[in-house]
């Protein structure tokens, strides 16, 4: 977004003030001056984002990457780029965001709430419950856990996403 206002700030500067945008002088070092402005912020945005405390040389290619994509369209920058093991193992930032998510994405299976979600109206029908007395129960369960979940959504915004998933991991 920084690269797509300063490229249509600076388009709309030019037009205003009858240029083409290529007469040189200074012009040229305004729009110098505007674009490592804007990949400064692009950078501390993208660290700010990822949990860097300074950009490194992937960052720094991926925001050339992105001004590129705006200055040229869309199809400069539709090529993708798959990071490498080695890339992920190697940065810390992505170490951690790759175990928090293999740590998420494996909760529930280990919990085993996915298979009695899927099997509960059985389990319960064979702990000797009828099969319109245990359909009741799933219900009455889901209820539960959506009146629970509710509140996370009204509270998201005053406590955080990281508070609450803490209580939600505490009550786990």
């Amino acid at each position: 977004a920084v690269f797509r206002r300063l490229v249509a700030g600076a388009r709309r500067r030019d037009l205003a003030a009858g240029s083409d945008g290529g007469s040189g002088g200074t012009a040229d070092t305004d729009w110098d001056a505007l674009l490592a402005e804007a990949r400064s912020e692009a950078e501390r945005v993208l660290c700010r984002l990822r949990g860097l405390d300074a950009p490194d040389d992937a960052l720094r290619a991926e925001v050339a990457e992105i001004e590129a994509m705006y200055a040229d369209g869309p199809a400069a920058g539709a090529a993708e780029h798959d990071a490498s093991v080695a890339e992920m193992a190697s940065s810390l930032p992505r170490r951690q965001v790759l175990l928090a998510s293999a740590v998420a994405a494996s909760g529930p299976a280990l919990c085993g709430h996915s298979a009695f979600e899927g099997y509960g109206t059985q389990i319960f029908h064979s702990l000797g419950y009828g099969v319109g007395t245990s359909a009741d129960l799933m219900i009455g369960l889901f209820a539960i856990r959506l009146l629970i979940t509710l509140p996370d959504f009204l509270w998201l915004d005053t406590f955080g996403r990281r508070a609450l998933m803490s209580a939600g991991l505490a009550g786990v």
